[in-house]
């Protein structure tokens, strides 16, 4: 599975957190609770001016290529991926997909909760949803 930014994009923004229970205290007195706990492994290439990643999540393994439309069309051809499926969903989104299609009735996207679950490629479908 493709989910990239070849045709679509999205902002992102990104800081790293050294102190987790800080900031975890700081988000809570802003008033933010936790809704869902989300969970994937994630390797990051550079690759032809672009960033590639590799996810693991536990519904699926993802490519996402990013960079200027010309570069990730270069990457995506070297790569194969041609032919891939793309997907422009965040990974909440394509969870609330997965859950629909297969009737899951668990609110966090960890890997525990898909022990032993095959996901089937039409279980990211938006059909019927």
């Amino acid at each position: 599975r493709l989910q990239g930014q070849y045709g679509s994009s999205r902002f992102e923004a990104e800081v790293e957190v050294s102190d987790f229970e800080a900031m975890e205290t700081i988000l809570g007195k802003l008033g933010f609770i936790p809704t869902m706990i989300y969970e994937k492994y994630r390797t990051t290439y550079q690759l032809d001016e672009t960033e590639v990643t590799l996810d693991e999540m536990p519904y699926g393994t993802f490519v996402e290529v990013e960079g200027d439309r010309d570069a990730i069309g270069r990457v995506v051809k070297a790569l194969g991926l041609d032919d891939a499926r793309r997907m422009t969903a965040s990974y909440t989104v394509l969870f609330k997909f997965v859950k629909s299609n297969m009737g899951l009735d668990f609110t966090d996207l960890t890997f525990a909760n898909f022990e032993g679950i095959s996901v089937p490629e039409n279980a990211f479908d938006t059909v019927g949803l």
